[in-house]
């Protein structure tokens, strides 16, 4: 989406969105720091934000591992729906 490209863009888009919100609340950062909007689309579609426990070593694991899940770039390895993703929160 953030490339402009054809797509589907289904629930898996509000995971993403999601995933991305929970990062900044728990790390205090925003997940990608692009100077300028191309700069920080380029970042989207591309880069991953630093790991969690790298900002933040007091984030668990497991938290970690449900926001990576959450913020995939390919959106058939998000959660399939939001209540897995509540579920494993």
């Amino acid at each position: 989406q953030a490339l402009a490209k054809r797509v589907v863009v289904d629930h898996r888009t509000d995971i993403y969105s999601l995933g991305v919100t929970l990062y900044e609340l728990l790390t205090l950062e925003p997940a990608y720091t692009g100077r300028d909007r191309q700069e920080l689309l380029r970042q989207i579609a591309f880069e991953d934000p630093r790991p969690l426990r790298r900002v933040n070593d007091a984030i668990p694991a497991d938290l970690q591992t449900i926001v990576l899940k959450a913020t995939e770039k390919n959106p058939d390895q998000r959660y399939e729906t939001a209540q897995q993703q509540a579920d494993d929160l």
